[in-house]
């Protein structure tokens, strides 16, 4: 799993790795929960805004190269 792929799954969820959290992210419940930033689904990325957030953050032209590979489970 690249760096790429973990950075689009924690911005997808709109969590802060590096922020200290009520309890590890694996255990992430959805829109509603306080491990997120911003809090609720109004706050959730749309796909086409989260594709170009991760595009303009890590330079990449290749969606794939952000994509979890497929036997992985995301953590949160």
């Amino acid at each position: 799993m690249s760096s790429h792929a973990v950075f689009r799954d924690y911005q997808s969820r709109r969590l802060s790795p590096l922020q200290e959290g009520p309890r590890p992210s694996y255990m992430y419940t959805g829109p509603n929960d306080s491990l997120r930033t911003h809090i609720g689904s109004g706050f959730s990325w749309s796909e086409s805004d989260h594709n170009i957030l991760v595009r303009r953050t890590l330079g990449v032209t290749e969606e794939v190269l952000t994509l979890l590979p497929p036997d992985i489970i995301p953590l949160c």
